[in-house]
Order: C-alpha cells, then structure tokens, then sequence
C-alpha cells in the first residue's frame, strides 16, 4: 500500500494520543511535510546491495521490520528533543507516540528500484541521500507553524528521524527480470512510495 499522509497522521494522533485542532495541524504538517520529502524527493533515496543471477532487473521492496523499531527511535528523538530545548512534560509522549506512528507508517511502505548486475535476485535496500535540513523545511511549509520553538521541536525530529532512517532501516527487496546462468552481485537505486 503507498505511503498516505492522512494515515500517517491517524497513526501519529492515535499513538500520541493528543487532541485539540493545533495538534491535528502539527501531526497533518509532519505527515505531509515527512511523506512529501520522501516520495516527491528529485533524488533516489533507495539504494541496494544485490545477489542473483545476472542482467538487469526491477526491485519491489518491502522494510525489515525488526530495522524499524519504535524503541531506538523513541531514544533517538528524546536525545534530539532535548538537544533542541525542547524537554517539557509531554516530550516522553511526543517521542513515543511518534516512533510508534512512523515505524508503522514505514511498514506500510513499498520501494520500486532498478538493478544493475543483477536480473533475478534479492537485495537488502536502505536509504540514501537524506538530509535533516530538507526534511525540516518540508515539514515547517506543510504545517505553516513559525516561531523558535517550533523549528526547534522540527529540528529535532528531523534530525533523528533521518538519523534512524538511514542508519536503521533496511528494506528486503525481491528483483525480477531478464537473467543469465550464473552468479552475479549488483546494486540498485529507486524510490519509497
């Protein structure tokens, strides 16, 4: 199933479990501004290390969820969280409700990559290419929020979600196409959606 904004935002109010209109604008904002930067990205943002048989294939990939834990993201925002001045009382809750809403988000997600050297096969993918600024400024235009507490709370997230992104998540991918005899190992490039 694609990535949705309006899912990711169910996700992130049903874990934090915060209500009111402000709220509903700051999870809308983080959804779409997340989502936006990931799949509208100019830039591949998936790459592969492959095996198989040899030629070239494409790749449908899915996320290893023992690689999309809640738990290391939950410490990863915290930490960044506090970096950022941001440690009120309702942190812990911010933390973990949204590490909950995007490893789920994630597990909903679909890769589409293109294999050189390899024409039938699997790869492990992960990400590339992210960066924090880029997902903050995406974030700060989707919720229209301005103020420095504001970029401070985005920055944090930004920091440690693109931190965990690609430091932790890996995507098992399946590749299909024309292939010769033999063994062959090759890399892959594509996109989240």
């Amino acid at each position: 199933m694609p990535m949705s904004p309006p899912n990711y935002k169910a996700l992130i109010i049903t874990n934090t479990g915060w209500t009111g209109s402000q709220f509903e604008r700051m999870a809308s904002g983080i959804a779409n501004g997340f989502t936006t930067y990931l799949t509208a990205n100019p830039l591949p943002v998936i790459s592969s290390l492959d095996s198989g048989a040899p030629g070239a294939g494409a790749g449908t990939g899915t996320v290893l969820a023992p690689t999309c834990s809640p738990t290391v993201l939950r410490g990863l925002l915290a930490a960044a969280l506090t970096t950022e001045g941001i440690d009120g009382p309702n942190t812990s809750e911010l933390s973990r409700g949204l590490s909950i809403a995007t490893c789920t988000y994630l597990g909903t997600a679909l890769t589409s990559t293109a294999h050189a050297g390899v024409g039938t096969g699997t790869g492990v993918g992960f990400f590339v290419g992210l960066d924090p600024t880029g997902l903050r400024n995406s974030i700060l235009v989707a919720t229209g929020f301005t103020g420095s507490n504001w970029n401070g709370l985005v920055s944090g997230i930004s920091n440690a979600i693109t931190t965990f992104l690609l430091s932790n998540v890996r995507f098992t991918i399946a590749i299909a196409g024309p292939a010769g005899p033999g063994a062959a190992a090759g890399a892959g490039t594509g996109r989240i959606y």
